[in-house]
């Protein structure tokens, strides 16, 4: 039997769907697009729909295995992850945060306030991906113009047609590998625009895991998202 699909509005500011026992928060966004889709934004779904778009039951009806899987599997990623959530990472590691005379990090980091926690983060890692950007530059054979640390919220990275590679401050908080990963992507973008065969094998000649390093990749950007750390710091202005 299949399970009735609801959608209600109990509160001013939210959204909710109901399949069958489940309870989702969504959202409505109207882009300038020919065709609906569904995004999950950390464990909220997103109907982007064009502007003409008003019966969102149907798309909803037509993706609604894949919303209770696709939920299903990120609501585990934050039971699993919840010691993570709660921590602030850096480079893939839970850091002490103490708060005297300012913030200190591992009782090595001393900053004023949040505000210059987020600069001292962002010149951290512009220096990390700076340096492995130079190696694979090299190995690559390929040039870029300029690194960007921006505060992102639909992806990880991009690579403009201009040759500048743009990178989410909270690369900062993965691991070693993710972040190599990450630039090599980019990098790789320089030589390939599309995912097409030649950039998967190049990839994964460099990184025979890569699968396994985007199943983690995925994992840390819903723990991310849910971070209270991070919440506090995409909050803070710059």
């Amino acid at each position: 039997m299949q399970s009735a699909i609801k959608l209600y509005k109990p509160l001013k500011s939210k959204n909710y769907l109901e399949i069958g026992n489940k309870k989702i928060e969504y959202k409505v966004v109207k882009r300038k697009i020919k065709f609906p889709r569904l995004e999950f934004h950390k464990d909220s779904l997103l109907l982007i729909v064009p502007p003409q778009k008003k019966n969102y039951k149907t798309l909803i009806e037509s993706k609604k295995d894949w919303i209770i899987s696709k939920y299903s599997k990120i609501n585990e990623i934050i039971q699993k992850h919840e010691d993570l959530i709660k921590n602030f990472i850096l480079f893939g590691k839970k850091a002490k945060i103490t708060f005297a005379n300012g913030i200190k990090i591992d009782n090595k980091i001393k900053v004023k306030d949040f505000r210059e926690l987020k600069n001292y983060l962002r010149k951290l890692l512009y220096g990390k991906i700076v340096k492995i950007a130079n190696e694979y530059s090299k190995k690559l054979n390929v040039d870029y113009k300029k690194i960007f640390i921006r505060q992102q919220t639909t992806k990880w990275s991009s690579c403009s047609l201009k040759k500048n590679l743009s990178f989410n401050l909270k690369i900062v908080s993965l691991p070693e590998e993710l972040i190599k990963y990450l630039v090599f992507h980019e990098m790789l973008h320089l030589i390939e625009k599309k995912h097409n065969g030649n950039f998967i094998s190049l990839t994964q000649k460099e990184f025979p895991n890569y699968k396994e390093i985007e199943k983690k990749l995925y994992e840390y950007w819903i723990i991310l998202n849910k971070n209270l750390w991070w919440e506090k710091l995409e909050t803070t202005k710059t």
